[in-house]
């Protein structure tokens, strides 16, 4: 069993590592996934994500369980875009070397949460851990090919933000009453669905974490390796909605 705590804390070293080394011109970059946003906008971004979590939740969406639903309801969308909004805004304008001393001193609350050793904060869904490393995850991914780094390495985490984008997914795929859908990757096939599969798609972890967090557009999704329609699915795979922009 893969230690959360620990595939989150491996993400964030290395993420602290990239972007401490960043100069000013780099940092003022815009991520593409995240439009509107610059790379140190991202960090904090992800450094308010965690700091809401040590400080009890975000206020904006409450209920972290809302976020089940942030694909269809426009209200938990606008709440979840209020609060990254919020996030990024109280962090504009302090210095890198601020924000990452701000990480590390929220990651030493949550990393103990997500490994299991620390009980989560009283009122907080155990959804929390899967939003930590989720966020981690494809943020990382953001910032590197922000700076034309490419993909991130494939890691603990990268399995773990599969596995939970796949659980909200396959929460959606329920709702829907869509066919079975199968991912190939690595050698192995994950079915969503009892039965034959109606489609499969086949590519790596990276690819199928950046196709469930919304990073990839609809002829993007579609040119992927396909066997199969995909048509039904399309709609419900991204977990925000219609993909940002890549």
């Amino acid at each position: 069993m893969i230690d959360a705590g620990a595939a989150y804390l491996e993400v964030q070293e290395r993420l602290a590592a990239l972007v401490a080394g960043l100069g000013a011109a780099e940092l003022q970059r815009p991520a593409p996934a995240c439009p509107g946003w610059t790379v140190v906008d991202v960090l904090a971004h992800h450094v308010g994500v965690v700091s809401d979590v040590v400080a009890g939740g975000p206020g904006e969406i409450g209920d972290l369980d809302r976020l089940l639903d942030q694909w269809r309801d426009p209200d938990v969308a606008r709440d979840r875009d209020t609060m990254s909004a919020r996030q990024v805004a109280e962090r504009r304008g302090r210095s890198v070397d601020d924000l990452l001393r701000e990480w590390r001193d929220a990651a030493e609350v949550v990393v103990p949460i997500l490994s299991g050793t620390r009980p989560l904060p009283e009122g907080l869904s155990p959804i929390v851990r899967a939003v930590l490393v989720n966020d981690v995850v494809v943020h990382e991914d953001d910032v590197r090919r922000a700076l034309g780094l490419g993909a991130a390495p494939e890691v603990p985490a990268t399995s773990l933000a599969l596995a939970g984008y796949g659980a909200s997914f396959e929460m959606r795929r329920r709702q829907q009453g869509l066919p079975t859908l199968a991912f190939a990757y690595d050698g192995r096939t994950r079915l969503f669905g009892d039965g034959e599969p109606a489609a499969t798609v086949t590519a790596d972890r990276t690819t199928l974490v950046r196709l469930l967090a919304s990073r990839l557009p609809e002829d993007a999704i579609r040119a992927l390796d396909w066997s199969g329609d995909p048509t039904v699915f399309v709609p419900v795979l991204p977990e925000y909605g219609p993909a940002h922009p890549d």
